[in-house]
Protein backbone atom coordinates (compact mmCIF):
# COMPACT_ATOMS: atom_id res chain seq x y z
CA UNK A 1 0.00 0.00 0.00
CA UNK A 2 2.61 2.34 0.78
CA UNK A 3 4.71 1.27 -2.06
CA UNK A 4 1.09 2.20 -4.64
CA UNK A 5 0.93 5.29 -2.33
CA UNK A 6 4.69 6.16 -3.41
CA UNK A 7 3.95 5.92 -6.51
CA UNK A 8 0.85 7.48 -7.17
CA UNK A 9 2.76 10.51 -5.19
CA UNK A 10 5.84 10.19 -8.60
CA UNK A 11 3.46 10.02 -10.83
CA UNK A 12 1.50 13.20 -9.84
CA UNK A 13 4.67 15.04 -9.48
CA UNK A 14 5.26 13.93 -12.85
CA UNK A 15 2.14 14.72 -14.26
CA UNK A 16 2.47 18.31 -12.24
CA UNK A 17 6.22 18.94 -13.52
CA UNK A 18 4.56 18.00 -17.60
CA UNK A 19 1.74 19.96 -16.81
CA UNK A 20 3.97 23.24 -15.63
CA UNK A 21 6.39 22.47 -18.50
CA UNK A 22 4.01 22.68 -20.64
CA UNK A 23 1.78 25.87 -19.60
CA UNK A 24 5.38 27.37 -19.83
CA UNK A 25 6.20 26.39 -23.40
CA UNK A 26 2.68 27.68 -23.97
CA UNK A 27 3.54 30.84 -22.80
CA UNK A 28 7.23 31.03 -23.92
CA UNK A 29 4.56 29.98 -27.47
CA UNK A 30 2.43 32.74 -26.68
CA UNK A 31 4.71 35.88 -25.82
CA UNK A 32 6.91 34.44 -29.41
CA UNK A 33 3.52 35.13 -31.36
CA UNK A 34 2.63 38.30 -29.34
CA UNK A 35 5.92 39.51 -29.87
CA UNK A 36 6.12 38.69 -33.52
CA UNK A 37 2.31 40.18 -34.18
CA UNK A 38 4.32 43.29 -32.26
CA UNK A 39 6.65 43.41 -34.74
CA UNK A 40 4.60 42.99 -37.47
CA UNK A 41 2.52 46.05 -36.48
CA UNK A 42 5.29 48.01 -36.33
CA UNK A 43 6.79 47.10 -39.88
CA UNK A 44 3.06 48.05 -41.02
CA UNK A 45 2.59 51.42 -39.50
CA UNK A 46 6.63 51.52 -40.93
CA UNK A 47 5.78 50.79 -43.77
CA UNK A 48 2.27 53.29 -44.00
CA UNK A 49 4.97 56.14 -42.45
CA UNK A 50 7.30 55.46 -45.44
CA UNK A 51 4.90 55.72 -47.83
CA UNK A 52 2.90 58.54 -46.85
CA UNK A 53 6.43 60.02 -46.32
CA UNK A 54 7.24 59.58 -49.89
CA UNK A 55 3.92 60.23 -51.30
CA UNK A 56 4.25 64.08 -49.70
CA UNK A 57 7.83 64.19 -50.79
CA UNK A 58 6.26 63.39 -54.05
CA UNK A 59 3.69 65.68 -54.34
CA UNK A 60 6.41 68.77 -53.32
CA UNK A 61 8.15 67.80 -55.51
CA UNK A 62 5.91 67.55 -58.43
CA UNK A 63 4.78 71.12 -57.26
CA UNK A 64 7.99 72.78 -56.95
CA UNK A 65 9.09 71.23 -60.54
CA UNK A 66 5.28 72.80 -61.79
CA UNK A 67 5.68 76.05 -60.06
CA UNK A 68 9.81 76.57 -61.79
CA UNK A 69 8.19 75.40 -64.84
CA UNK A 70 5.52 78.27 -64.73
CA UNK A 71 7.62 81.20 -63.59
CA UNK A 72 10.74 80.23 -66.02
CA UNK A 73 7.94 80.06 -68.86
CA UNK A 74 6.55 83.10 -67.65
CA UNK A 75 10.14 84.97 -67.58
CA UNK A 76 10.45 83.75 -71.05
CA UNK A 77 7.43 84.99 -72.61
CA UNK A 78 8.34 88.26 -70.70
CA UNK A 79 11.26 88.45 -71.94
CA UNK A 80 10.75 87.70 -75.64
CA UNK A 81 7.97 90.55 -75.56
CA UNK A 82 10.10 93.37 -74.00
CA UNK A 83 12.98 92.33 -76.47
CA UNK A 84 10.70 92.45 -79.29
CA UNK A 85 9.16 95.87 -77.72
CA UNK A 86 12.96 96.96 -78.03
CA UNK A 87 13.26 96.30 -81.23
CA UNK A 88 10.60 98.18 -82.41
CA UNK A 89 11.54 100.83 -80.58
CA UNK A 90 14.86 100.90 -81.29
CA UNK A 91 13.42 100.98 -85.49
CA UNK A 92 11.38 104.32 -84.49
CA UNK A 93 14.14 106.02 -82.88
CA UNK A 94 16.36 104.53 -85.69
CA UNK A 95 14.29 105.90 -88.62
CA UNK A 96 13.87 109.43 -86.52
CA UNK A 97 17.63 109.32 -86.26
CA UNK A 98 17.72 108.91 -90.01
CA UNK A 99 16.31 111.94 -90.69
CA UNK A 100 18.22 114.01 -88.31
CA UNK A 101 21.13 112.94 -89.88
CA UNK A 102 20.02 113.80 -93.26
CA UNK A 103 18.15 117.02 -91.99
CA UNK A 104 21.90 118.10 -90.31
CA UNK A 105 23.79 116.82 -93.44
CA UNK A 106 21.75 119.38 -96.03
CA UNK A 107 22.40 122.29 -93.46
CA UNK A 108 25.78 121.72 -93.43
CA UNK A 109 25.83 121.92 -96.98
CA UNK A 110 24.16 124.79 -97.25
CA UNK A 111 26.26 126.38 -94.86
CA UNK A 112 29.07 125.40 -96.81
CA UNK A 113 27.83 126.90 -99.45
CA UNK A 114 26.98 130.18 -97.54
CA UNK A 115 30.49 130.41 -96.20
CA UNK A 116 32.29 129.91 -99.64
CA UNK A 117 30.76 132.65 -101.52
CA UNK A 118 31.54 135.02 -98.42
CA UNK A 119 34.76 133.81 -98.99
CA UNK A 120 34.55 134.62 -102.54
CA UNK A 121 32.82 138.20 -101.90
CA UNK A 122 36.29 138.52 -98.98
CA UNK A 123 38.44 138.18 -101.81
CA UNK A 124 36.50 140.53 -104.24
CA UNK A 125 36.41 143.19 -101.57
CA UNK A 126 40.14 142.81 -101.19
CA UNK A 127 40.80 143.08 -104.72
CA UNK A 128 38.38 146.46 -104.77
CA UNK A 129 40.65 147.46 -101.69
CA UNK A 130 44.14 146.34 -103.30
CA UNK A 131 42.97 148.12 -106.62
CA UNK A 132 41.44 151.08 -104.92
CA UNK A 133 45.25 151.64 -103.64
CA UNK A 134 46.79 151.36 -107.04
CA UNK A 135 44.11 154.02 -108.34
CA UNK A 136 45.23 156.63 -105.37
CA UNK A 137 48.80 156.20 -106.16
CA UNK A 138 48.15 156.62 -109.94
CA UNK A 139 49.27 160.11 -111.14
CA UNK A 140 46.23 162.51 -111.60
CA UNK A 141 47.10 163.43 -115.52
CA UNK A 142 47.84 159.20 -116.05
CA UNK A 143 43.65 159.60 -117.11
CA UNK A 144 44.00 156.36 -119.23
CA UNK A 145 45.29 154.16 -115.91
CA UNK A 146 42.90 156.03 -114.18
CA UNK A 147 39.74 154.84 -115.98
CA UNK A 148 40.96 151.44 -116.39
CA UNK A 149 41.42 151.18 -112.63
CA UNK A 150 38.12 153.03 -111.89
CA UNK A 151 36.24 150.09 -114.60
CA UNK A 152 38.48 147.36 -112.82
CA UNK A 153 36.86 148.67 -109.33
CA UNK A 154 33.15 149.36 -110.77
CA UNK A 155 33.16 145.69 -112.06
CA UNK A 156 34.43 143.97 -109.14
CA UNK A 157 32.00 146.02 -107.05
CA UNK A 158 29.26 145.22 -109.41
CA UNK A 159 30.65 141.45 -108.39
CA UNK A 160 30.43 142.18 -104.91
CA UNK A 161 26.45 142.64 -105.76
CA UNK A 162 25.80 139.70 -107.50
CA UNK A 163 27.89 138.10 -104.51
CA UNK A 164 25.05 139.36 -102.38
CA UNK A 165 22.23 138.36 -104.39
CA UNK A 166 24.20 135.01 -104.08
CA UNK A 167 24.68 134.95 -100.34
CA UNK A 168 21.01 135.97 -99.68
CA UNK A 169 19.81 133.23 -101.60
CA UNK A 170 22.19 130.83 -100.19
CA UNK A 171 21.40 132.00 -96.56
CA UNK A 172 17.63 131.24 -97.42
CA UNK A 173 18.72 128.30 -98.46
CA UNK A 174 20.38 127.56 -95.08
CA UNK A 175 17.49 129.10 -93.08
CA UNK A 176 15.36 126.51 -95.31
CA UNK A 177 17.39 123.55 -94.06
CA UNK A 178 17.62 124.88 -90.36
CA UNK A 179 13.89 124.62 -89.88
CA UNK A 180 13.60 121.41 -91.52
CA UNK A 181 16.17 120.08 -89.06
CA UNK A 182 14.40 121.44 -85.96
CA UNK A 183 11.55 120.35 -87.68
CA UNK A 184 13.01 116.69 -87.21
CA UNK A 185 14.55 116.80 -84.50
CA UNK A 186 11.06 118.08 -83.05
CA UNK A 187 9.83 114.85 -84.92
CA UNK A 188 12.75 112.51 -82.99
CA UNK A 189 12.17 113.69 -79.84
CA UNK A 190 7.96 112.65 -80.20
CA UNK A 191 9.20 109.34 -81.78
CA UNK A 192 11.74 108.84 -78.84
CA UNK A 193 8.45 109.28 -76.35
CA UNK A 194 6.86 106.76 -78.67
CA UNK A 195 9.78 104.51 -78.86
CA UNK A 196 9.85 104.88 -75.09
CA UNK A 197 6.05 104.23 -74.58
CA UNK A 198 6.15 100.97 -76.16
CA UNK A 199 8.78 99.46 -74.21
CA UNK A 200 7.12 100.99 -71.17
CA UNK A 201 3.81 99.28 -71.93
CA UNK A 202 6.30 95.80 -72.75
CA UNK A 203 7.40 96.13 -69.69
CA UNK A 204 4.14 96.75 -67.84
CA UNK A 205 2.56 93.38 -69.73
CA UNK A 206 5.67 91.55 -68.84
CA UNK A 207 5.39 92.61 -65.69
CA UNK A 208 1.38 91.54 -65.64
CA UNK A 209 2.70 88.31 -66.96
CA UNK A 210 5.06 87.20 -64.19
CA UNK A 211 2.80 88.53 -61.40
CA UNK A 212 0.32 86.41 -62.38
CA UNK A 213 2.79 83.41 -62.83
CA UNK A 214 4.01 84.04 -59.38
CA UNK A 215 0.71 83.99 -58.13
CA UNK A 216 -0.18 80.61 -60.09
CA UNK A 217 3.30 79.15 -58.45
CA UNK A 218 2.49 79.82 -54.69
CA UNK A 219 -0.69 78.43 -55.71
CA UNK A 220 0.73 74.84 -56.94
CA UNK A 221 3.31 75.03 -53.93
CA UNK A 222 0.51 75.23 -51.51
CA UNK A 223 -1.54 72.75 -53.27
CA UNK A 224 1.33 70.34 -52.93
CA UNK A 225 1.99 70.56 -49.56
CA UNK A 226 -1.63 70.25 -49.02
CA UNK A 227 -1.26 67.51 -50.96
CA UNK A 228 1.87 66.07 -48.53
CA UNK A 229 0.35 66.82 -45.44
CA UNK A 230 -3.15 65.05 -46.84
CA UNK A 231 -0.98 62.33 -47.54
CA UNK A 232 1.03 62.15 -44.18
CA UNK A 233 -2.49 62.59 -41.87
CA UNK A 234 -4.36 60.26 -43.95
CA UNK A 235 -2.29 57.15 -42.23
CA UNK A 236 -1.61 59.12 -38.83
CA UNK A 237 -4.89 57.10 -37.33
CA UNK A 238 -3.62 54.03 -38.57
CA UNK A 239 0.08 54.45 -37.62
CA UNK A 240 -1.15 55.40 -34.10
CA UNK A 241 -3.45 52.31 -33.78
CA UNK A 242 -0.99 50.03 -35.18
CA UNK A 243 2.24 51.05 -32.92
CA UNK A 244 -0.78 51.28 -29.17
CA UNK A 245 -1.54 47.31 -30.19
CA UNK A 246 1.94 46.63 -30.58
CA UNK A 247 2.87 48.29 -27.37
CA UNK A 248 -0.12 46.50 -25.44
CA UNK A 249 1.59 43.65 -26.70
CA UNK A 250 4.86 44.01 -25.81
CA UNK A 251 3.44 45.29 -22.52
CA UNK A 252 1.64 42.15 -21.93
CA UNK A 253 4.57 40.37 -22.17
CA UNK A 254 7.28 42.42 -20.64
Amino acid sequence: EALEEGKAAAEKAAAERVAKEQAAAEKAAARREALEKAANLRKQADYLKRTADEEAASALKAAKSSSESVLKDARASALKSLQVAQGKAKTVRDEAGAKVAAAQRELNEAKQATDDLRIVKSSIEAKVASTQKDLDKTFVLNLVRKFELSGQIDKLNQAIKEQDKKIEKAAKVEDKYLQALNKQQAYAQKQGEIADGIVQEATKAGNKIKESAEAKSAKLLQDGQKQAAAATKSVEGKIKNLLRDADALEKQYK
